[in-house]
């Protein structure tokens, strides 16, 4: 809950042990959503501050690789997510990897790891790049000479790769728009707030039996997503288990199944899960450099320059994806700059430490991905420019300049880090390169603001048009 955090600081060393108002600190936070340049105000916090909560209790809020490190790594389970996140994510994700905690997450982790090897994801990559020129291909038809809206266009695509690679089903989104599972995303995902935000506060504050009698209300729609979305998922994994019968498979949830015995509700849980977090984000983290990419054509150019190097430009391999290092560089400047979900909040449930304070239990952490990636004494005066070249000079290229490897906070580190964060950088280079390759992009209006809005994930707040020239097109005239 990135938005807690806004509010006046107090110094760690004046840390008082006061009862936390969790309610009124949601209740208010959640209502009011930050401009862009109240995000970026929050970079400009000294480092070592904790902030105070709207409701009165304080809350913890790391700024130094240091103290980020400490909390996200050597001391990871002395924190878990509070009461109220964890009640909503469990009714949309069930009690998946996202949701479980101290032994229950270490064993479900081990199980689920071996589906993201390395090897499985540089397997991945001929998939990934075959489902970005079909892409290309459906978005070169709907953009003869107009402009297309591209975040639901990013949307159906990775949801199209999550479900091949996830449960081995092709859902084939980009060209279905009745797709059910695209519809309950969009419903639940989408940048409309306001019914979501109804559904956290539901779900976090009132009885479930109070929660599952509600409808007629704004609630209700996203409700019913939710609980059609599971029964959806359900019956996917009843055909995936009858088609495993028949013959071997490599996808994700088909290689949990191989590695123990599972119940349908825990691979029901994987499943929701892995179809939540493995195509908004990407989905979003790909808007955003559409976004950038069509500011700065200048850079655009120099990417596509190096992309137009591969040897066949109709199939790629992991190998040759490795070395398109500009490509690269520039999905590192964008996750730096727009991370998908922009921070998060923990709750100690253990008396623990951090850079030698002590923390009582019930303390409140939040940790803002945002402005980690964003602190001008991390990253240097020019932190809010997009400049892929940061990857790429000086003996810190590989920290994109950074002293600290924990500067850069978009996938977290350390036992609760993103499982799937080399599966989204693989699947982002390979659709940026199809995309890349294809068209020019090009806002359809270069004097409008673009604004931030979403729950969980930031996206554009009334999507993002552009107008996409096509290569192809260009080259036969």
């Amino acid at each position: 809950m990135w938005q807690t955090a806004y509010s006046h600081s107090v110094r760690l060393q004046q840390m008082k042990n006061r009862k936390v108002d969790y309610f009124a600190n949601t209740l208010l936070s959640y209502f009011k959503l930050p401009s862009h340049d109240r995000e970026l105000s929050l970079t400009n916090i000294d480092p070592g501050t904790r902030k105070r909560q709207v409701g009165g209790g304080p809350i913890v809020v790391p700024t130094t690789p240091e103290a980020v490190m400490e909390i996200v790594n050597a001391r990871s389970y002395d924190w878990h997510k509070p009461g109220p996140d964890a009640r909503l994510l469990r009714r949309i994700l069930g009690n998946g990897l996202v949701v479980a905690e101290g032994q229950s997450h270490k064993s479900m982790r081990k199980a689920v790891a071996p589906a993201f090897s390395g090897k499985q994801i540089r397997d991945l990559v001929p998939l990934f790049y075959k489902k970005g020129r079909a892409f290309v291909e459906v978005l070169a038809d709907k953009a003869p000479d107009g402009a297309v809206e591209m975040t639901t266009q990013m949307s159906k695509v990775t949801l199209d790769i999550i479900g091949s690679t996830g449960i081995g089903m092709d859902f084939d989104t980009i060209n279905n728009q009745d797709n059910k599972l695209a519809q309950l995303y969009e419903i639940i995902t989408g940048p409309d707030r306001g019914p979501i935000v109804l559904f956290f506060l539901i779900n976090a504050f009132l009885p479930p039996v109070l929660v599952e009698n509600m409808y007629g209300t704004r609630y209700a729609r996203v409700a019913n997503a939710v609980r059609t979305l599971r029964y959806e998922v359900r019956g996917l994994l009843q055909e995936k288990k009858q088609s495993l019968e028949m013959k071997q498979q490599n996808d994700i949830i088909a290689t949990i199944m191989r590695s123990g015995d599972f119940s349908d509700d825990y691979l029901c849980d994987q499943l929701l899960t892995f179809f939540a977090a493995g195509h908004d984000t990407t989905a979003v983290s790909l808007t955003w450099t559409l976004y950038l990419l069509s500011l700065h054509a200048e850079k655009q150019d120099v990417l596509r320059n190096e992309c137009q190097k591969l040897g066949d430009p109709n199939k790629l391999d992991a190998e040759e994806l490795e070395h398109l290092p500009y490509l690269n560089a520039v999905c590192n400047e964008v996750l730096r700059l727009y991370p998908p979900v922009p921070g998060t909040t923990r709750r100690a449930v253990v008396d623990t430490k951090v850079r030698g304070q002590v923390l009582p239990k019930g303390t409140f952490c939040f940790i803002p991905m945002w402005t980690i990636n964003r602190l001008p004494s991390l990253w240097g005066d020019d932190v809010n420019d997009f400049r892929p070249e940061r990857w790429l000079d000086g003996p810190q290229a590989s920290l994109g300049g950074a002293e600290s490897a924990y500067a850069f906070l978009t996938f977290l580190y350390g036992p609760r880090s993103c499982i799937g964060q080399q599966f989204a950088r693989v699947e982002m280079k390979c659709l940026l390169l199809a995309l890349i390759l294809r068209f020019r992009f090009e806002l359809e209006d270069p004097e409008a603001e673009v604004k931030m809005t979403g729950f969980v994930t930031i996206k554009p707040a009334n999507g993002l048009r552009l107008k996409l020239h096509d290569l192809a097109k260009e080259t036969k005239n």
